[in-house]
């Protein structure tokens, strides 16, 4: 992305001004530019930030600034999507992870977090799968029963799709109009819920949108200011929460839609209980969350959206060979390739062994790993493994 540095520039003639009009028609801006250098012109071309603003959107591609958040994110300050992963592209884990009952944690694309909690039962894999937009194969998440739901009352619920996003990437969404937008899919005609939580999820915005059976549908919706009681700590703990499509009748069931509502809610009264056959399904994609009001979603480049990926799971292979004596214990650093979240939980897989036992991984630091094995006889000597590392909110 080309970055734009507005600097006071000394020419041979500056008399004359380039008009506040040109500066945010950016295009006619850019012509008053010969070798690298302003012909005319300095800073006293710009008269407001909107100016700017606009300016830099244009430059970005956009149709024109509607919020600060538009020009710092085409400064390079900050991206305008708080969700990692949120196009589906990567899912280090593996493609499909099962969700029985009392079954919570992370599968299929990175990031993406599911929940089977209470009674109830039934069973939903979360896995990788597609939805064409405009002729375009998009990678997306997909729920599918396997087993329908049980029993949607009380504190019995299935999550849907959702996301946890880090303190330190949503803190000043406090006191600001954010908003929730993504491409959603399913082969089950109804209204499915959309909840935005704070860290807690004691204050939560309930809403709901229509989908039909086999029918991609572009969601976008704008919310009010978040609450300022909302507790969304600038730490690298859990911040904010999305959940798209959660299932409960009961104690999560919020008691208004489109507000902001103080109590733990994740569903609306008019949602539809998708779980309820074998073969249902609801995927998504190109999920957004950022301030203000909706904009086209944000796709960043592919190993930059790796390295996001990575700062909660990452998997890799580890190595130790070479020549030593009986009863040695052999170390190795194993750098990680993003520094992490927070100190990971580590597990590893046998690949292979020659000469040595008592092999494990042990956790250095955030930073990396030590493979560790004990030579049993006299000579050279081989142990590799693949590991993973899980700092997941």
């Amino acid at each position: 992305m080309s970055k734009i540095r507005v600097d006071t520039v000394a020419t041979q003639d500056d008399s004359t001004s380039v008009p506040t009009a040109t500066l945010t028609a950016l295009p006619a801006r850019v012509t008053a530019v010969e070798n690298g250098k302003a012909v005319k012109g300095a800073n006293a071309d710009i008269t407001s930030l909107t100016g700017l603003t606009t300016a830099l959107s244009i430059a970005q591609g956009g149709t024109g600034g509607n919020t600060a958040d538009a020009a710092r994110s085409a400064l390079g300050v900050v991206g305008r999507n708080r969700i990692i992963n949120g196009s589906c592209t990567f899912a280090q884990r593996g493609a499909t992870a099962a969700f029985a009952t009392a079954t919570v944690g992370y599968g299929g694309p990175d990031r993406f977090y599911a929940a089977n909690s209470g009674s109830a039962a039934g069973q939903f894999t979360q896995s990788t799968g597609s939805i064409v937009d405009g002729g375009v194969t998009k990678a997306s998440i997909v729920q599918t029963v396997n087993t329908a739901i049980a029993n949607t009352t009380s504190t019995n619920f299935w999550s849907g799709i959702a996301q946890y996003v880090e303190g330190v990437n949503c803190f000043d969404l406090v006191g600001s109009p954010v908003a929730v937008s993504f491409l959603f899919k399913t082969n089950v005609t109804g209204t499915f819920s959309v909840a935005v939580r704070d860290s807690t999820g004691a204050i939560s915005y309930n809403t709901s949108f229509a989908a039909v059976s086999g029918v991609p549908v572009k969601v976008s919706i704008n919310l009010p200011a978040v609450p300022l009681a909302a507790v969304i700590p600038q730490t690298t703990g859990i911040g904010m929460q999305v959940w798209v499509g959660a299932i409960n009748t009961g104690t999560y069931q919020a008691p208004a839609s489109n507000v902001w509502n103080t109590g733990n809610y994740i569903t609306v009264p008019s949602s539809v209980n998708w779980g309820a056959t074998i073969g249902n399904y609801i995927s998504l994609t190109d999920l957004q969350l950022e301030a203000g009001t909706a904009t086209p979603f944000e796709r960043r480049i592919y190993q930059q959206e790796l390295a996001l990926c990575q700062r909660y799971y990452q998997t890799g292979t580890g190595v130790l060979n070479g020549y030593s004596t009986v009863g040695t214990g052999n170390d190795v650093w194993v750098p990680f390739g993003t520094r992490m979240r927070a100190t990971p939980t580590l597990t590893y897989a046998q690949n292979a062994m020659v000469n040595c036992s008592a092999y494990d991984v042990r956790l250095a630091q955030v930073d990396g790993l030590v493979v560790h094995a004990v030579v049993i006889g006299t000579g050279g000597y081989i142990w590799q493994c693949t590991w993973t590392a899980n700092a997941e909110l």
